[in-house]
């Protein structure tokens, strides 16, 4: 996604992740996906990391640092699993 399209509160799908960690590493996603879960709430923007911040519960402030290239605009139905590529219902 470009910066610019991002809102916060909007849902999110992270298909990578290039700010500190990998994907398979964010607590943030794992938590998601273990709640079934397919996507995260932009909850923040870091103006000294220049990233979004992402998190699984709308409107908590904490979270895992996110580019805006990392994700994509979660579409409901048409959302795949990064990890098995698989349609997460």
């Amino acid at each position: 996604m470009r910066k610019q399209d991002v809102q916060i509160g909007m849902k999110v799908v992270p298909f990578q992740k290039t700010a500190w960690c990998s994907l398979t590493d964010s607590y943030i996603w794992k938590d998601a996906l273990e709640d079934k879960q397919n996507y995260l709430y932009v909850v923040e923007f870091d103006e000294d990391e220049n990233c979004f911040v992402l998190n699984n519960i709308d409107g908590d402030s904490d979270g895992d640092f996110f580019h805006p290239e990392d994700f994509n605009p979660y579409m409901e139905g048409l959302n795949i699993c990064p990890h098995c590529r698989q349609e997460i219902k």
